[in-house]
């Protein structure tokens, strides 16, 4: 081989060697940069709280509660603008109407489908998720265990609007019927309303509330059939428009629980 071509050779392999070597090192570079920025994470706040419903039936107070375990998680480059991420785990409140296999479901979402709990417990507490540049994890961590307080039917059907539900027949996933105090009065010939709500932060080693499922063990065997989400009334989603929906076409097992 000539020693132009040797050289020429030479100087390729060194090269790839060099570029490998650069890439090595950019590679760990950005392993330790990746590492650190994990070591430093984003703030985060983990609570659990027991959410209580209570509501007047025929003279009578009726409540029912459960336990939640949520995460708040600092995101202040959030595409959605909240500037934190939550992970609300637990299930809806279930409440003895003292009516013969009759409850009322106050449920972990609005009719729209978003989880609605959590913002309940932080307007109770006096959280406010509007002001710039608040501590809200230092407000979470700071609520003492043990501390209570209640937001007033009126207050929560205006900011928060969790669903309220009952079933005519609850072995009958599609026979579910908002509760208002007229459907109430048709559906079971009661007279009753939506009286507040109580929060109550509870220790870390509190058990979550595990109520539903046995009560509605049909939740489990609910099939998708053509729509996206397990709702109590299959349907073919490519045939019907979302706001055409009836209420057991919008509601999904996940209203009930995680």
């Amino acid at each position: 081989m000539p020693p132009d071509a040797v050289s020429t050779q030479c100087k390729a392999r060194a090269g790839s060697t060099a570029r490998r070597r650069n890439l090595a090192a950019t590679l760990m570079a950005l392993a330790l940069a990746g590492a650190m920025l994990a070591g430093c994470g984003n703030e985060s706040a983990t609570i659990r709280y027991r959410a209580t419903a209570k509501m007047v039936i025929d003279g009578d107070v009726r409540e029912g509660s459960a336990v939640h375990r949520v995460k708040f998680t600092d995101a202040p480059h959030s595409l959605t603008g909240f500037g934190m991420a939550v992970d609300d785990d637990g299930e809806g409140i279930v409440i003895d109407t003292g009516l013969e296999d009759h409850a009322v479901y106050v449920l972990l979402h609005d009719r729209s489908g978003s989880k609605v709990m959590h913002f309940a417990m932080m307007q109770c507490f006096g959280i406010d998720s509007g002001l710039p540049d608040y501590d809200w994890i230092g407000a979470l961590r700071d609520i003492p265990f043990g501390k209570t307080c209640s937001i007033d039917a009126e207050t929560i059907h205006k900011y928060s609007r969790p669903l309220v539900v009952a079933f005519h027949r609850e072995s009958v996933p599609a026979s579910i019927f908002e509760v208002t105090p007229k459907s109430l009065k048709g559906a079971f010939n009661v007279d009753g309303h939506f009286r507040e709500m109580v929060f109550e932060r509870v220790p870390g080693n509190t058990p979550l509330t595990k109520a539903i499922d046995q009560r509605l063990p049909w939740l489990n065997e609910i099939p998708f059939e053509g729509s996206n989400m397990r709702v109590l009334a299959p349907f073919d989603a490519t045939k019907l428009l979302a706001k055409d929906a009836t209420l057991p076409q919008q509601v999904s097992d996940y209203f009930f629980r995680d």
